[in-house]
Parts: structure tokens; sequence; C-alpha cells
């Protein structure tokens, strides 16, 4: 596939591998046109979305792609596709530690939107300055993990979280 007009120099070795080329300048992204890529990463999000909502260990799944989703029917309305985002919330919080430790293809880190997955505890990153009532306020809790679907191939990441969640111990 095609990734959008930019330096080459940005991209991860990875995406060699990956099967990804540059576009020539100016013949990529098209006002309001959605790229072959990010209908890809929305792809993989929603089977990922699907397969962790039916998980034994995992609570609850927010992704608008799915219509369980509270905001779906206005996500429908409003969005030109679903994106790569979603976050989950697990049944026992103290799986979260060790399960970021058995990812193998997953990345945990606190930015989002690049080529590789990466796995957020918004407790530890992003929301970490807060206090904890500000967290609880917010539903910001040691059980909630965010993830951002990177390049990699569905099945390799589906199965690089499933083998985590499944092994994570307290």
């Amino acid at each position: 596939g095609l990734l959008p007009p930019g330096p080459a120099g940005l991209l991860p070795p990875s995406a060699t591998a990956m099967g990804l080329e540059l576009p020539v300048e100016g013949t990529g992204a098209v006002e309001g046109r959605i790229l072959p890529e990010a209908l890809v990463l929305e792809e993989t999000a929603r089977k990922l979305a699907e397969v962790l909502q039916q998980h034994p260990r995992v609570d609850e799944v927010y992704y608008p792609g799915l219509a369980t989703h509270p905001g779906y029917e206005i996500a429908q309305r409003t969005m030109r596709g679903f994106g790569q985002m979603l976050t989950i919330r697990l049944k026992d919080a103290s799986w979260v530690t060790d399960l970021a430790h058995r990812l193998t293809l997953t990345k945990v880190g606190a930015g989002f939107g690049g080529t590789e997955t990466i796995l957020s505890l918004p407790e530890l990153h992003c929301h970490a300055a807060l206090t904890r009532d500000e967290r609880r306020e917010r539903n910001i809790t040691p059980d909630v993990i965010r993830i951002s679907v990177g390049l990699e191939s569905e099945t390799d990441l589906i199965d690089d979280i499933l083998h985590a969640l499944d092994q994570a111990e307290s």
C-alpha cells in the first residue's frame, strides 16, 4: 500500500518489510478522500474490538465502530470511518502491567497515530498528572488500556494481544 507523501526517513525500517511504498510527491492524499491505509487500520481496529468484546477477561470495549458502543449512531452520521483507536477495560486491573510486559509485537507508550501499534495505560501515561480522584471522575481507572492500531499484520497483532491477555497474571 501507499503512505501519504512525506520524508521517507520518518518511517521505521519495518515499513519496507511490510511492503509499504511512498507515493510520488503530490500524488498522495486528496482532499476529502480516505486513504487505503486508513481503511486497513480501521478494519484491523474493528476486528480487534470484536475479538476483545468476546474475551472473558475484558469487561468493556469502547470503539465507535461497534454497534454496542453508546455513540455508534452518532458516529455513523458524523464520522468518515471509525478510526484506529479503541479502549478496553479489563475485569481485573491487576492484569494490566503483566499484560503489557508480555506483548512482543505491540509497543507500550504514550504516543498514537504512528505506523506501529501502541498500547497506552492512561493512568500511568497521559493522565498521570491528575489526582486519583480526578482520574476516577473521568473513568480513568487502573483497568483501562488504550490501543492505537498500527500497520502490523491483523492476525499477528490480534494474536499478540490475545496471548498477552490470556497469560497475564496478577
